[in-house]
């Protein structure tokens, strides 16, 4: 899962801040489609340059979009700690008006083009929480259109402790924004609690220690007691499973396909059907990252008083440390988790702990597992790496034929003992917004002196015989360059046409992942293969989709939406008319912040709530006639702590995502309110599908 998904849109205000700095924000009231310049942002933001954000530096920033252009001023709040503030924005559809306390500060031409995206405030983007000197604490949100009024209220009072751990954790609404409208939000500055004076914080087993709630685990014997508990449960469970082989295709639909040995797609009464190796059918419920018996881990190094205890990383406790897993040098990584199980099960946990989680996948009604899982002779799908292969900018130029050998070898060395795996049932590379080309990356390669990029001289031939009918002097002239032949362009400096930008993206993304798709049909021609599990509002802009669409057998994409059937995504799916795979998807518990974990955009109060969201969204997947399966994120519940990266020098409570995703929690012990819901929808979810 990558973090922030749909809040990549703002990671773009990065543009109107210094190049050198990292930025800390707070949303006030955002609801902005960057890429298409549309919507609003109205946000406290200050700079970060290692040592934490002062305040002194805290502004008031509005951005408002009209479809075009972005719209941007900002003003020095000149804030003081302890005092309430309230900033109101008016936008009348020709003029933005912003007022800090009553007093008029800016008043500017725009008009305003609405975005359909969240409307989000209360808290900050996990990218833009930097350490900071204080804590913004919002109290208020009003909208006013023409439609009439909304308020919105924020907690009373901060709980210092809790907030370490949710550190203004943003709030989504669905809620359409028009003009004229009025936004006012009040809010407070307080200091930044003392995270040496709190802590410890975190318990021995990995749980929060400001907070008691049923079932909490306060000792070894009430972990290894769980185990005999869980038996007892799994043995009834697994007495009332519906038949099916073991691969996950179900044998009591009344009917069959060809068994080919493999996974495969195939279309039936018009809807798309995933068949078994030995022919079923199947709607496929997965689990990602299974078993995570040591990852996911939370970085320490800076911060070890914030934890109870830590055992030595020399011991038999070893298995639990790791050092760097995102590239943060010198940082040391623990998992929890991995201490919490050596107690449970003993010298051989790993192996207990893997069968343990095969039986509750079947137990729970799960097909198999998912991405992130490489369990030999379990159902899965193996995500595969370009890890070796030189990229120009984001990606390789696979125009490049020394480039193209090269990620050949690398992807060839990954499939040489997996394409012949029936257990396997279709590959991947990368994951999300990695694989997609940006924009940026086309100004880049363009901004190269030199005319050695294959890919750089195939957007010039193609920008000389499609943007300008084979006029290169004319696109020397549009793009401000001096030359008049593709053989002088391919050496100068290149800054293209605003509106030339995209069908240049579109050309490296058609040639790269063509090359891929190719590549890896051919390695493993038995496997299905599922593209890079495009993630929708966490990309460029929509032809992401229609970019790899051509160039998979099912779509893959992962999915943070409260509802399967959303329209757009729907629009597109139908564009494109192929199967399609819902790799990632869920809906984490928060508590309100009483067990320490963050606020996800799609998450809700407790975990019978998650059970029926997910309930309802497995239903909503099924009867849809182009998904053939779905994976939920994920086995386990990230740290409460974080599972990193690091993001500057000064220690936080929280690095990275810290959701409770989890069928199981750290202390692996097993959400059984969730998972009666879990496993009702898995084994009706074919049933579902198959009476539609």
């Amino acid at each position: 899962m990558f973090q922030v998904f749909c809040l990549f849109t703002c990671f773009l205000l990065a543009a109107w801040a210094a190049a050198a700095e990292e930025l800390n924000q707070f949303s006030l009231a955002s609801q902005a489609d960057w890429a298409a310049r549309r919507g609003l942002l109205l946000i406290l933001d200050n700079r970060y340059d290692s040592a934490p954000s002062k305040l002194e530096r805290l502004r008031v920033t509005i951005a408002v979009g009209d479809g075009s252009k972005w719209h941007i001023r900002s003003i020095p709040g000149n804030f003081q700690l302890q005092k309430d503030y309230q900033v109101k924005a008016s936008i009348d559809g020709a003029h933005v008006t912003l007022f800090l306390d009553g007093e008029q500060r800016e008043h500017f031409p725009a008009s305003f083009a609405a975005s359909d995206q969240p409307l989000s405030s209360f808290g900050s983007p996990e990218w833009a929480r930097r350490p900071a000197e204080y804590l913004v604490h919002q109290k208020s949100l009003t909208i006013t259109t023409e439609e009439g009024t909304r308020t919105f209220d924020g907690p009373a009072t901060i709980d210092p402790r809790r907030h370490l751990f949710n550190p203004g954790t943003l709030q989504e609404r669905s809620m359409k924004l028009s003009a004229p409208m009025t936004i006012e939000a009040t809010f407070q500055i307080v200091a930044a609690p003392d995270l040496k004076a709190l802590s410890p914080l975190v318990d021995r087993y990995g749980q929060v220690n400001f907070a008691i709630w049923e079932g909490k685990v306060t000792s070894d014997e009430q972990l290894k007691a769980a185990i005999a508990e869980e038996d007892a449960r799994l043995d009834e469970w697994e007495k009332t499973l519906p038949p099916q082989d073991k691969f996950g295709g179900r044998t009591d639909l009344g009917w069959k396909d060809e068994a080919t040995g493999f996974f495969r797609v195939v279309k039936r009464g018009g809807k798309w059907w995933l068949i078994s190796p030995e022919g079923n059918p199947c709607f496929f419920t997965g689990i990602s990252n299974v078993p995570a018996d040591n990852w996911e881990a939370t970085p320490v190094t800076g911060r070890e008083y914030i934890f109870e205890s830590l055992p030595p990383s020399n011991g038999v406790a070893r298995a639990a440390w790791g050092h760097e897993y995102w590239g943060d040098a010198g940082i040391r990584y623990f998992a929890p988790q991995a201490v919490n199980l050596m107690i449970q099960f003993g010298d051989d946990w790993r192996k207990a702990e893997t069968d343990r989680a095969i039986r509750r996948a079947r137990a729970w009604g799960f097909s198999g597992m998912g991405k992130w899982t490489n369990m030999p002779q379990q159902t899965r799908l193996p995500v595969l790496s370009r890890k070796g292969v030189i990229n120009l900018v984001r990606h390789p130029d696979t125009f490049d034929p020394e480039i193209r050998k090269q990620f050949r070898e690398v992807l060839e060395r990954q499939l040489v003992n997996l394409k012949d795996d029936p257990w396997i049932i279709g590959f991947s590379l990368g994951n999300e917004m990695d694989e997609c080309f940006t924009a940026d990356e086309v100004r880049t390669i363009l901004r190269m002196g030199d005319g050695s990029s294959h890919a750089k001289r195939a957007m010039v031939d193609f920008a000389i015989a499609k943007l300008f009918d084979g006029d290169a002097a004319e696109l020397a002239r549009e793009w401000k360059a001096i030359g008049t032949t593709a053989a002088e362009l391919y050496n100068l400096r290149l800054t293209p046409r605003q509106r030339d930008i995209e069908p240049l993206r579109m050309l490296l993304a058609e040639d790269y992942f063509s090359f891929v798709y190719r590549t890896v049909k051919e390695l493993a021609p038995n496997h299905l293969y599922f593209g890079h599990w495009i993630l929708p509002t966490y990309w460029h802009n929509e032809n992401d989709w229609r970019h790899i669409a051509p160039h998979c057998d099912v779509i893959g994409f992962d999915l943070y939406e409260d509802d399967f059937n959303q329209q757009r995504l729907q629009e597109l799916i139908r564009e494109s008319n192929k199967p399609v795979f819902c790799g990632e998807f869920g809906f984490p518990p928060h508590w309100d912040g009483e067990r320490g974990f963050g606020r996800f955009r799609t998450g809700v109060a407790d975990e019978q709530e998650a059970g029926k969201r997910y309930a309802r969204w497995v239903k909503a997947a099924a009867e849809n006639p182009w998904c053939v399966g779905v994976s939920v994120f994920q086995y386990r519940d990230q740290p409460v702590t974080g599972r990193g990266p690091v993001a500057g020098a000064s220690p936080a409570a929280v690095h990275g995502e810290n959701y409770a995703f989890g069928m199981v929690d750290i202390t692996n012990r097993p959400r059984w309110s969730l998972l009666e819901h879990v496993r009702s929808a898995n084994i009706q979810a074919a049933v579902w599908r198959n009476s539609r």
